[in-house]
């Protein structure tokens, strides 16, 4: 059984990597035959933007409203202040610096 500061760095991460998946999910199936019920199955179960988020996620329809929904929260807001409305392809460079900033800060405090 995990505890203490392995399980809060772990339990950072693995949120994370939840939300992030939940977002590239719902970004990369804008404009396909993916339904609001097929996303909210790939969705995993935890994560800061379970249940809730998940949600909104799923009834998105274009990058702007994914931005819309991820701006409520803050430990995202600046991932998305990085990204020019409209554009998905920095999205994905933008969450990979949060990810390594995330892994470098985990490292310092073992």
């Amino acid at each position: 059984k995990l505890g203490g500061a392995t399980a809060e760095i772990m339990c950072n991460l693995l949120s994370f990597e939840a939300d992030r998946r939940a977002v590239n999910i719902t970004v990369n199936s804008i404009g396909t035959e993916l339904t609001r019920d097929d996303r909210r199955k790939l969705y995993s179960n935890f994560g800061l933007l379970y249940p809730y988020g998940h949600e909104e996620l799923a009834v998105c329809e274009d990058v702007d409203q994914v931005r819309g929904v991820m701006e409520k929260y803050p430990p995202y807001q600046s991932i998305f202040a990085k990204v020019s409305y409209g554009e998905s392809q920095m999205l994905d460079k933008a969450f990979y610096e949060e990810e390594v900033r995330r892994l470098c800060l985990s490292f310092e405090q073992q």
